[in-house]
């Protein structure tokens, strides 16, 4: 889009007699345009030298509405932990639209308790990070399924073991002592486990 690639030019002008406005003018410009392809440079202004290019930067990314430029914002924090764009995050409580994206956000910041008691949605998203090789999901993932205690979330994870036995899952379900509700279901259990 040409405007926008005219806009980023100008977020790099450090003409010291127009540069510093055309910067500020072009976060502002940014910040209306909104979508996920103009997060990246207003989040490289939050360290401009000029407090108003800064401010109107941080301004821009705080008033996204657009979903995929909140998962950008999201996603792009995980990958710098950029303090001022945590800020944003939480005063505006943005997390990702995806569901298994969301829970992966909030285990990764600190905010598994977003993720306790799980909902049904969040289940099978929960189980497939118990295999996650980053130990922090895994982990988090099964202490958030360890808080549950309907008896209809607790036969959804069966379900979803039955349909995919996970040598993880069968001992975080051996460990909290759950059992099938339905006898024939019970049974099964019983010998996948070895039981």
């Amino acid at each position: 889009m040409p405007q926008i690639d005219q806009l980023i030019r100008h977020l790099k002008d450090r003409s010291l007699l127009l540069g510093k406005g055309r910067r500020k003018k072009a976060c502002l410009e940014l910040s209306k345009i909104g979508t996920a392809e103009v997060v990246p440079h207003l989040i490289s202004a939050l360290v401009d030298e000029e407090a108003d290019v800064k401010k109107q930067a941080y301004l821009g990314l705080s008033l996204l509405t657009d979903g995929e430029a909140i998962d950008t914002i999201c996603s792009l924090y995980l990958e710098n932990r950029d303090k001022k764009v945590w800020e944003i995050i939480t005063r505006k409580n943005f997390s990702p639209q995806n569901k298994a994206e969301k829970i992966k956000f909030y285990i990764s910041t600190g905010q598994t308790a977003r993720c306790i008691p799980p909902d049904e949605e969040e289940i099978p998203h929960l189980i497939e990070l118990l295999c996650s090789s980053d130990t922090l999901l895994a982990n988090e993932a099964k202490r958030a399924l360890s808080t549950i205690t309907s008896d209809m979330l607790k036969d959804l994870i069966f379900s979803n073991y039955f349909k995919k036995p996970i040598p993880i899952l069968s001992d975080l379900l051996i460990k909290q002592g759950w059992l099938p509700t339905n006898e024939a279901k019970r049974a099964i259990f019983f010998l996948l486990t070895e039981r």
